[in-house]
């Protein structure tokens, strides 16, 4: 994954996995260590994704942050993106405590 925009390809890919699983929840850990933790709960059950790069968690975030028309200024923000993939469509919630921390996302019914 490279910083000339596969990380689009990467929220979109994790979407669309998380969707296709029936997954309820997606987790983008925190910014620190060498990759950034992605993980989705099908069930009650936690599943890790490869983690990408952690030089582009800013490109990650940066997206979804597009994708949920997040406003500018200060955090915590939320939003919704509603996203359609070749796995379907689905909208998700999304949360951003901070910058550098936690984002959930949380799939709508």
């Amino acid at each position: 994954m490279s910083a000339d925009g596969s990380f689009v390809k990467f929220v979109e890919r994790v979407l669309a996995q998380a969707s296709k699983d029936d997954a309820t929840d997606v987790v983008i850990g925190a910014a620190g260590g060498d990759t950034t933790p992605v993980k989705y709960k099908v069930g009650g059950s936690w599943y890790d994704m490869a983690p990408p790069p952690a030089r582009l968690r800013t490109d990650v975030i940066a997206n979804l942050g597009r994708l949920a028309s997040l406003p500018e200024g200060p955090f915590p923000k939320q939003g919704m993106i509603d996203i359609t993939t070749e796995s379907g469509h689905a909208k998700w919630d999304l949360k951003a405590p901070a910058e550098e921390g936690e984002w959930s996302l949380s799939r709508r019914a």
